[in-house]
């Protein structure tokens, strides 16, 4: 799939999940695994994954989480740990090569979240 479209696709799901609200929640069982899946995928591949997919796909965790906090304990394991991932590589390329890390602000966004 091409990586725009699957990050708009991503936004897209999140959004609704934001604009339904309590009525998302039927979805979430089988929304969350596969952002889950998106994530680690790109996760482990950092070095060669688009960044267009890992904001959004950062952006919609954000999201879901700012909606639907009291339904994600189950998701909360992997979704921490492939964020610090995330956030531990935007550390390391700031401050070694320098570079701004557009992921930052909003993982940082999202450990403050709650």
């Amino acid at each position: 799939m091409n990586d725009n479209i699957l990050a708009s696709l991503i936004l897209c799901c999140a959004e609704l999940c934001s604009a339904l609200k309590a009525h998302a929640i039927v979805v979430l069982p089988a929304l969350v695994p596969s952002i889950i899946e998106v994530l680690s995928e790109y996760t482990k591949s950092l070095y060669e994954a688009p960044h267009i997919v890992l904001l959004s796909v950062v952006s919609a965790v954000l999201r879901i989480v700012d909606t639907l906090p009291n339904f994600l304990s189950q998701y909360l394991k992997d979704l921490l740990e492939n964020m610090c991932v995330l956030l531990a590589h935007c550390s390391k390329r700031v401050s070694e090569e320098g570079d701004t890390c557009k992921l930052a602000p909003v993982v940082a966004k999202l450990t403050t979240a709650g």
